[in-house]
């Protein structure tokens, strides 16, 4: 899983690649990453 990469970038792919999920509403595949990264240092999840 990309999420769980120590890699940066690998890490927002895995955000941004449930795009497709959004446009579908199908929510819990979108939440699932963002809930992992959210005490993320990088603040990928900072509002």
């Amino acid at each position: 899983m990309l999420v769980v990469s120590p890699v940066v970038w690998d890490q927002r792919i895995a955000v941004l690649s449930t795009l497709a999920f959004i446009h579908a509403q199908v929510l819990g595949e979108t939440l699932s990453p963002c809930t992992m990264l959210r005490a993320h240092p990088q603040g990928f999840a900072s509002g």
